[in-house]
């Protein structure tokens, strides 16, 4: 990681995955890590209406869209945390999520991803997110 501190987009899916994503952008910022959470489609529940005050009151931003180009995503950041999807998915990829995995596929930059690879358990040929690294929760 180049940075000091080093950067960290996470991107949190609407469900558990999601709230893992959430939780990680918190336990990076107490390591001292600078994580920025893009978070586009929030479920309106209790817990996950918590962790995302919790990460608010810890000043970790949000952002309000998606950087539209891969390149940006490496200029800007060190590692992406992918938290979109978990082993649960089933399904085709729909929007706004074919796009961010469209965008991910792009990047340089190392992607973790919790579980598994976002989009991988899709129908979809090739909508899957590459990662570097899987994280089991």
């Amino acid at each position: 990681m180049s940075r000091s501190p080093a950067t960290v987009l996470v991107i949190c899916g609407p469900g558990n995955n999601g709230g893992d994503g959430l939780v990680c952008a918190r336990h990076l910022k107490l390591f001292g890590y600078q994580p920025t959470i893009y978070y586009p489609k929030r479920p309106n529940k209790p817990l996950f209406n918590a962790l995302v005050t919790q990460c608010q009151k810890m000043d970790i931003p949000f952002l309000g869209e998606m950087p539209p180009e891969p390149m940006l995503i490496d200029e800007l950041y060190d590692l992406v945390v992918d938290a979109i999807f978990g082993f649960s998915f089933k399904g085709d990829v729909r929007e706004p999520f074919r796009t961010i995995l469209s965008i991910l596929n792009g990047v340089t930059v190392p992607i973790a991803s919790i579980d598994i690879p976002s989009g991988s358990g899709s129908k979809e040929v090739g909508s899957g997110v590459l990662p570097c690294l899987e994280v089991g929760t």
